[in-house]
């Protein structure tokens, strides 16, 4: 699971971790039994260390901190997972890490210091905004978080919308069942209605396409090669839509051409 956690850049300078980096490199000398002064070379690994163990402690109560700052978890325990032995997790800094006498693990102040409250209530957000898009994908209809209601209703108004082609109050004389005249019954409904109902037609006329008839001719399938490039298809679509009666991209360049050629 990705994150980060709050370390300061001048965090290796800060006296409390010398003074935890001196506390691991007495542990080490007297684990290897040797004096203090033999084991100085380990200075800097001894820092690298106490380091390491702040990370693993800060990146523990990100995760796992529970009320009052507390960590559930057992002192051996807490101890294998930042790699010392129990009785250095005693001179971790106070400001840092408190073992009450009940043995409880208690991170003071982390919750405040590192906004853990802000991060929940980030996360609940991220959550209901997961949720709702979740809602708007099985209802079929998926927008961007920033699409208002009442843009969403424009767009399902226009997709929807009454096209122009021939229905119930029109007849061949362009007049309406109640003597109105089609251009008068069509005015209100604006250019945005003409257009949807273009745009309508062109896709019906697309579906007619994709559903050719079992065989064609070469000159049937050149034509229909024409009729799609003033569809507004390039090479590659109509290529592919015709891919199945053997034309590729060359094939349909050729026969555009011709009739470029010819008009």
């Amino acid at each position: 699971m990705g994150g980060h956690i709050r370390m300061d850049k001048d965090l290796e300078d800060d006296p409390r971790v010398l003074k935890l980096a001196d506390a691991f490199l007495e542990s080490w000398a007297e684990q290897l039994g040797l004096p203090t002064p033999a084991a100085e070379h380990l200075r800097g690994a001894a820092c690298n260390a106490a380091l390491g163990a702040l990370f693993r402690l800060w990146r523990l109560g990100d995760t796992h901190l529970r009320r009052h700052d507390r960590l559930d978890i057992a002192l051996p325990r807490l101890a294998r997972l930042l790699g010392c032995n129990a009785s250095l997790l005693s001179q971790f800094p106070g400001d840092w890490l408190r073992i009450h006498p009940d043995g409880s693990i208690e991170l003071p102040g982390y919750a405040a210091k590192n906004a853990l409250i802000d991060k929940d209530q980030r996360r609940e957000k991220t959550r209901e905004r997961v949720r709702r898009w979740r809602e708007r994908k099985r209802a079929g209809v998926t927008a961007s978080p920033g699409v208002t209601s009442e843009a969403l209703q424009r767009h399902q108004s226009v997709t929807t919308g009454t096209g122009t082609g021939t229905g119930p109050g029109t007849g061949p004389s362009g007049t309406g069942t109640g003597g109105e005249s089609a251009p008068a019954q069509a005015e209100p409904a604006g250019s945005l209605a003409r257009a949807t109902g273009r745009l309508a037609s062109r896709g019906s006329e697309v579906q007619q396409e994709k559903s050719p008839p079992a065989a064609l001719t070469a000159a049937e399938l050149e034509q229909k090669a024409r009729k799609l490039s003033a569809a507004g298809f390039g090479v590659f679509d109509i290529a592919r839509q015709l891919a199945q009666f053997g034309a590729d991209v060359a094939t349909v360049t050729t026969w555009l051409a011709n009739g470029a050629r010819s008009t």
